[in-house]
């Protein structure tokens, strides 16, 4: 927030004629994509935050309380109208967002406020306090879907295909799928490392498969998610599914084999070019080869982006507002072409359960997930409670006489060393320094900060403006 607090200052106060209002407008709506965004996830993980407009004014006044998570998602959500309404339609350079970009964010963001609203627009008022009512307000859920059809009626943006072609090393960056990737400079050698984006080493479990530096041998699919990709009982389609070519390109595991790593020596073959790692079904999704794969990433640095927003979660989040607060739903078109894309069955009618499960197949290791499961305990707390103390835990092993992953036998829910999920574990802690420095956020007995609302002015832009 920061940077965009400045970058938003310094254009307002930018007095040469020589650049233009519509000019400065735009540039202000791009910082003000990023600030939304950001407040976004920081009203979802903490559930409050500090907002602040002038970060200098900070700098020697930081004790100041908090506003509760719904006023920060609030600011959020005005950052990213405004954004829609001034950003140009198409890229003004490779990678930057466009006002398509933010309604995508938009219809994340509405779903988000419906949960933590009552019914009609946010007015400081109508905020929910039983969050275990099972409704979500329609005003917001309905301006999720005008949000996301304007992404999907009037944008360029298409899902890639097939599959693989979303991670792989020469069309994962800027693809026509991608509303908002961050962008990382690409290293040139071992020594000069561009701007480190370094997941592909923390996912990478051996150096045949990235360069130099792979310390993600201990960083592996949990069985519970195995379980989504390999096993699931499929209760709309009375079966149990396997999710073949979205586990494949997502988990790598015993036998499943990679034409595009390893390429001098004829690809790769987990478990079989060499030994499977401890737990047997390592991260693939980010990871790309070395440069003798690839032909440009380098030491820490793999020269790929980050997704932060695909189509196929706008497509998701329309057939989510869309869906309701019904049942369930037969306006499925988008999220079957999700599924299709994926090579599974279509589906003419879906759950809130096959939404989940979708979602966390097809966004795995990308972190929406646990955003997902907040959004849901805005309004069905208990159940989300109860999921992840059934999440089996702590609780599979990789055995390697049968080249198996399995479910220990002697597992315990909520598995060994992991503590029952209660309502505050929705929340991230405040850190102890940020406490220390500014007393206001110390929390009491049961977790909770005192927050004080935010004083927000007229709304710059109306739903009217951004969806008639």
């Amino acid at each position: 927030m920061a940077q965009s607090n400045n970058t938003i200052n310094n254009i307002t106060d930018y007095s040469a004629s020589t650049i233009s209002e519509e000019t400065k407008q735009r540039a202000i709506a791009e910082a003000r994509f990023m600030r939304g965004t950001a407040y976004w996830y920081i009203g979802s993980l903490w559930g409050a935050g500090i907002i602040y407009t002038n970060t200098s004014s900070l700098v020697n006044n930081y004790v100041i309380p908090a506003s509760p998570g719904i006023d920060v998602i609030e600011f959020a959500i005005r950052d990213l109208e405004y954004a829609a309404k001034y950003l140009p339609k198409t890229q003004s350079d490779l990678g930057r967002v466009t006002c398509y970009s933010a309604y995508g964010m938009l219809s994340r963001l509405y779903l988000s406020m419906a949960g933590l609203t009552t019914s009609g627009v946010y007015d400081g008022t109508n905020a929910a306090t039983d969050f275990n009512r099972g409704i979500r307000n329609e005003y917001y859920l309905n301006l999720a879907k005008q949000a996301a059809l304007k992404v999907i009626n009037e944008s360029e943006a298409e899902l890639v295909k097939p599959f693989s072609a979303l991670f792989a090393a020469n069309s994962i960056n800027n693809n026509a799928e991608s509303l908002f990737q961050l962008q990382w400079m690409q290293g040139t050698s071992d020594a000069v490392g561009g701007c480190a984006n370094t997941m592909v080493r923390f996912f990478a479990w051996s150096t045949m498969v990235a360069d130099t530096n792979a310390w993600g041998g201990a960083t592996y699919c949990s069985w519970d998610l195995w379980k989504e990709f390999s096993n699931y009982e499929d209760k709309t389609l009375n079966r149990i599914v396997d999710d073949e070519i979205r586990r494949h390109y997502s988990v790598a595991s015993y036998g499943e084999t990679y034409t595009e790593l390893n390429i001098k020596n004829g690809g790769y073959t987990y478990g079989i070019t060499e030994s499977a790692g401890s737990q047997g079904a390592n991260i693939k999704k980010y990871v790309i080869g070395t440069n003798a794969d690839n032909g440009f990433s380098q030491v820490n640095n793999a020269g790929i982006n980050t997704y932060m927003l695909r189509l196929a979660e706008v497509y998701l989040n329309y057939t989510e507002a869309s869906m309701g607060n019904n049942a369930s739903t037969t306006d499925v078109a988008y999220f079957n072409l999700v599924r299709t894309r994926a090579g599974m069955p279509t589906k003419s009618t879906i759950t809130y359960e096959d939404l989940r499960h979708e979602r966390r197949v097809e966004f795995a290791f990308e972190g929406l997930y646990w955003y997902d499961l907040v959004s849901r305990a805005y309004y069905q707390q208990q159940e989300v409670i109860n999921y992840m103390n059934n999440q089996e835990r702590n609780a599979s092993y990789y055995d390697s006489t049968t080249n198996t992953y399995q479910l220990s036998e002697s597992y315990v829910a909520p598995g060994t060393g992991v503590a029952e999920a209660t309502a505050k574990s929705l929340r991230l802690p405040i850190a102890d320094t940020d406490q220390s420095k500014n007393p206001n956020l110390k929390p009491d007995s049961n977790g909770n900060i005192q927050t004080v609302a935010y004083e927000f002015g007229e709304k710059e832009v109306t739903a009217e403006e951004l969806f008639n």
